[in-house]
C-alpha cells in the first residue's frame, strides 16, 4: 500500500469508531442520568424503560427496510447525517421536561442507531486489507462502549456538580466538534467506499447458517441492553449506593467492553474462528445474571465483577457476529445484510426493557427482573452452539485499494 493509503485507512478507522460511539449516546445519557431524573420525577421506572424500547423497536424496522440502502447511497452524506441526528438529539435530551421530550431526543437517534453498522461494514470491507477485518471490525465496535464510557463518566460528574443538563449539553458540543473534525476523512473515505464496494444488487440472499449468529446477537442484545437500562437504578435503589456510583457502573460496562472487544479483535486477526468465539462470549455471559441475582446476598464489591463480564461477554457478541457476517458476505450487499443483523439486535434491545421493566415493576424484585434476560442468554448459548455444528460458508473478502 502507498502512503497516502495508508493514511486515509488510518483517518478512516478513527472516523468509524466515532459514528459508533455517537450514534447511541443519548440512550446512554438517559440510562446514566436515570436515578436523577426519576428522583426529580421527570421519568418513571416504566417510562425508563418505554424509550429505549420505542427507539429501538424503530431501529429495527429501519435497519430492515433501509439497510439496503447504504449500499447505494454516498458515503460521505450517510455518515455526517447520521452524525448530525446524534448531536440532535443530545441537544434536545438537554431541553427535555418530560417522557415526551426524552422520547423526542431518543427517536431521532433511531436512523442513526440502526445505520451506523451497516455504514461502517461496508466500509471496513471497502478500505481494509482482508487479514485487518476482524480487528477493525472489534475496535470500531468498541467505539459503543467507548462513547458508553464518556458519556457515563461525563452524567456522573456532571450529576454531581453542575446538574445533569450541563452534561447533556456537553455531549452534544462534543458530537458537534467530532463531526467538524472527521468532516475531510469523511471525505476521502467516501472515495473509496463508493467506488470499491459494488453493493448495488436490489435482493439479498443471506448465506445458509447465518441466521442463529444473527439470533445471537438479538437475545445477548435483550440482556444487554437490559443492564444498560437498569443497572443504575438497581445500584442505587437495591444496592443502595450513591448516584455517582450507578453511573460508573454503566461506564464501567463500556471501558471494560472497549478492552474486551479490543482483545477479541486480536484474537481474531490471530485466527480465532469467529464462531468460536461467539460461544465463547455467550457462555461468558450467563454469568452475568447469576452474578447480579447474588450480590445483594453478598459483597457489594461483587458488582465491579459483574460490569466486568457483562463489558467481555455480553458486548463481546457484536464483534464475533459482525466479524462472521464480513466474512461470509464480503462488500457486495453486506449494508443490506448488517441491516439484517441489526434489526435482530434492536428488537433484542427493544423487548430486554420492557420485559425487565414489566417484571420489576410487577413484582418489585431485581431478582424477577433479571430472570428473563437469564433466560435470553441461554438462549443465545443454544444459538451459538448451532453456529459452531453448522459453520456459514465463509468466502474469501475481495478489496481494491
Amino acid at each position: 500500500m502507498s502512503e497516502s493509503d495508508v493514511s486515509r485507512i488510518s483517518g478512516a478507522l478513527a472516523t468509524l469508531t466515532a459514528l459508533m460511539a455517537a450514534a447511541p449516546a443519548i440512550n446512554y445519557a438517559i440510562s446514566a442520568a436515570a436515578p436523577e431524573l426519576h428522583r426529580e420525577g421527570l421519568l418513571s421506572a416504566g417510562e425508563l424503560a418505554l424509550i429505549p424500547a420505542s427507539t429501538f423497536v424503530l431501529a429495527a424496522f429501519i435497519g430492515r427496510t433501509a439497510g439496503p440502502l447504504t449500499d447505494r447511497l454516498s458515503f460521505a452524506t450517510q455518515t455526517r447525517v447520521l452524525f448530525a441526528l446524534a448531536a440532535l438529539s443530545l441537544a434536545i435530551g438537554v431541553l427535555a421536561t418530560g417522557l415526551a421530550g426524552f422520547l423526542s431526543a431518543s427517536v431521532i437517534a433511531a436512523p442513526a442507531q440502526a445505520l451506523c453498522n451497516s455504514v461502517t461494514n461496508r466500509a471496513v470491507a471497502s478500505t481494509s486489507q482482508p487479514d485487518l477485518v476482524p480487528r477493525w471490525t472489534g475496535i470500531k465496535q468498541s467505539g459503543v462502549q467507548g462513547g458508553q464510557f464518556v458519556v457515563g463518566v461525563v452524567i456522573a460528574v456532571a450529576a454531581a456538580t453542575v446538574g445533569w443538563r450541563t452534561g447533556f449539553a456537553v455531549l452534544a458540543v462534543a458530537v458537534v466538534v467530532v463531526i467538524a473534525v472527521c468532516w475531510e476523512p469523511v471525505g476521502r473515505l467516501s472515495r473509496i467506499v463508493d467506488t470499491s464496494a459494488p453493493g448495488r444488487r436490489s435482493g439479498l440472499s443471506l448465506p445458509t447458517g447465518i441466521g442463529p449468529a444473527m439470533a445471537t446477537t438479538g437475545l445477548s442484545g435483550f440482556a444487554m441492553q437490559s443492564v444498560n437500562v437498569y443497572l443504575a437504578l438497581f445500584v442505587v435503589s437495591r444496592l443502595r449506593l450513591d448516584t455517582e456510583l450507578g453511573a460508573v457502573a454503566v461506564a464501567g460496562v463500556g471501558v471494560c467492553g472497549v478492552i474486551g472487544r479490543t482483545c477479541i479483535a486480536r484474537g481474531l486477526a490471530r485466527g480465532w474462528e469467529p464462531q468460536g468465539v461467539l460461544l465463547a462470549t455467550t457462555l461468558l455471559s450467563t454469568l452475568v445474571p447469576m452474578g447480579l441475582w447474588v450480590v445483594p446476598m453478598t459483597a457489594p464489591w461483587l458488582l465491579w465483577v459483574v460490569v466486568a463480564v457483562a463489558g467481555v461477554g455480553l458486548l463481546g457478541v457484536s464483534t464475533a457476529a459482525n466479524t462472521l457476517l464480513i466474512r461470509v458476505c464480503g462488500p457486495s450487499n453486506l449494508g443490506a445484510a448488517s441491516g439484517r443483523l441489526s434489526m435482530w439486535m434492536y428488537s433484542g434491545f427493544a423487548a430486554g426493557p420492557i420485559i425487565t421493566g414489566a417484571v420489576l415493576s410487577a413484582t418489585g424484585s431485581y431478582s424477577a427482573a433479571w430472570t428473563p434476560s437469564a433466560i435470553a442468554i441461554a438462549a443465545s448459548v443454544g444459538c451459538a452452539v448451532v453456529v459452531v455444528l453448522r459453520p456459514p460458508a465463509v468466502a474469501p473478502i475481495s478489496v481494491e485499494s
